[in-house]
């Protein structure tokens, strides 16, 4: 059976502003420094977002 680890985010939700630059750094940092973290792939869906007029569109899998 797989254990499941929960890890409290250092980041309180409306208290960082995450468009700040030294900000994404520390999030960045936090979460490279979880040993089991894997980035989630974001396929494109160029077509769909073409024909719908959109600049760009990324799903979750």
């Amino acid at each position: 059976m797989t254990q499941i680890q929960l890890l409290k985010s250092p980041f309180e939700i409306g208290k960082c502003g995450f468009n700040k630059k030294e900000m994404v750094k520390q999030v960045a940092r936090f979460y490279q420094s979880v040993p089991f973290y894997r980035s989630t792939p974001l396929p494109s869906l160029k077509n769909y977002a073409q024909s719908n007029q959109i600049g760009a569109l990324y799903t979750t899998l």
